[in-house]
């Protein structure tokens, strides 16, 4: 089966939507959903959530339109099978106790989560900066990038200290789309704000990671790690997504990327590869959500969730039109 799947056949992978596993997301009265979704495996049986764009009820039974609007949120869940576990939602609180988002804005920009990953007793948090582009108020570009670094992680979301990451200067390649802990390094997939979403991926050593030093990245040049690359790093994936998930291990391929593929009426795709460099196969599309199917719903922001029990592959998708993430569990044949 691993060998079909990095050789580019479509790997046999049976997948179906997972109910019981969505209530989770509905466990809190004056938590009225969101997106986005990563989640990262802080250790034991917790697991962090990272929302986007969040609906907070200004009291229990309210509804989302007499809502708060926060730019992200985030949760914890205790138990790593989604349709048992507990979970707790945690928002940030502004000068005069009101809700704001759980990583404040800066003026007029806000932050959208990316990917994470524990490393010891550090919690590196990657979040895009986003701004309104002048002249569509109603639009959004993602600007930069930002990597938090979490000292306490163990403590209660509400009560954790962060502070801002040393990043590199210059370049045009927003990392934080995907992060992944493995073989000592700390791996951050990007792109570069274009509609095409080509990803690009960069590592650091754990050490440096874990002491927020990220100022010093390897970038992948196509055929070696370097600091520079002559040029533009080399794409690892043409055409991806701006949201997706990299895992490594299990019986499908040694690395496992999941996106949305397709606008609009989308479906869930994997993609395998050898290395967490590459070369990566697909897309194969291996679930249609029902929302797809109707051709009216947007369908968006898949991606898999390493930390979670419950099937050979746990991910979650974002409908628009009920703005709460659904699970997909998946089983490799």
């Amino acid at each position: 089966m691993l060998l079909a799947a990095c050789a580019g056949e479509a790997p046999p992978v049976d997948a179906a939507g997972w109910p019981e596993a969505d209530a989770l997301f509905h466990s809190d009265p004056r938590w009225l959903g969101a997106d986005g979704a990563y989640s990262v495996d802080l250790g034991g049986d917790r697991i962090l959530w990272l929302f986007g764009d969040t609906f907070l009820a200004k009291e229990p039974g309210g509804t989302a339109s007499d809502a708060y609007f926060l730019r992200n949120s985030a949760a914890i869940q205790t138990g790593r099978d989604p349709s048992r576990a507990l979970m707790a939602f945690y928002w940030g609180a502004d000068a005069d106790g009101g809700p704001e988002s759980f990583v404040a804005n800066d003026g007029a920009d806000w932050f959208w989560p990316g990917g994470g990953a524990r490393i010891g007793d550090a919690l590196i948090l990657f979040y895009g900066r986003i701004a309104t582009p002048s002249g569509d108020p109603s639009g959004f570009e993602n600007v930069a990038w930002r990597a938090l670094v979490v000292d306490d992680p163990d403590d209660e979301p509400s009560v954790w200290t962060m502070h801002d990451a040393t990043l590199p200067t210059g370049g045009d390649i927003f990392l934080g789309t995907a992060a992944l802990l493995t073989d000592d390094y700390l791996y951050a997939y990007g792109e570069n704000g274009d509609v095409f979403h080509d990803v690009y991926v960069a590592r650091w050593p754990v050490a440096s990671a874990a002491s927020g030093d990220l100022s010093s990245p390897a970038w992948w040049c196509g055929d070696s790690w370097a600091a520079s690359c002559g040029g533009e790093p080399a794409v690892v994936v043409p055409t991806g997504a701006s949201e997706l998930s990299v895992q490594a291990g299990g019986s499908l391929a040694p690395f496992v990327m999941v996106q949305t593929e397709g606008v609009g009426a989308a479906t869930l795709a994997l993609r395998t590869a050898p290395a967490p460099e590459g070369p990566w196969s697909g897309p194969f599309s291996f679930f249609r959500p029902p929302e797809s199917r109707d051709g009216e719903t947007d369908v968006y922001a898949g991606k898999a969730h390493a930390g979670l029990a419950g099937g050979d592959l746990v991910a979650t998708y974002v409908p628009a039109d009920l703005y709460f993430p659904r699970f997909v569990r998946a089983s490799y044949r």
